[in-house]
This record gives C-alpha cells, structure tokens and sequence, in this order.
C-alpha cells in the first residue's frame, strides 16, 4: 500500500511540474509590433501566446494588427 501511494504522489509531482513547464514556454514575447509582425504579419487576438498588452494600442484585442 505504502509503494503504491509513493508511486501516485511521484506521477502527480512530474505530470504537475510538464505541465506547468509547458504553460511557461508558451509564451512568446516581442520588443515591439515590427518584431511581432515579422512572425505574424496580421497581428495576434488576446489568448494567443504572443498577444501583450502593451501591445495593443487601441485595447480591441488583437495586438499589432493592421
């Protein structure tokens, strides 16, 4: 029984730890639209793993559009 719970605890900790390492790579970040633009030539929607803030200047969810 004890082997069995160790074997659990030990699946949960590195299946917790790929996941949360896959959700970090994820992300893409850019210096500015021109650079963004030069890997998506018509912008990123919110959700997208490139899409900051900062760089959606008119705030309609999609950065670097044009």
């Amino acid at each position: 029984m004890k082997k069995l719970l160790i074997t659990l605890l030990t699946a949960t900790l590195v299946f917790s730890v790929t996941s949360f390492n896959a959700d970090v790579q994820a992300k893409e970040t850019f210096k500015n639209c021109k650079e963004l633009n030069k890997k998506y030539p018509n912008g990123v929607k919110k959700g997208h793993p490139a899409y900051q803030d900062k760089l959606d200047r008119d705030k309609d969810g999609w950065a670097c559009e044009k």
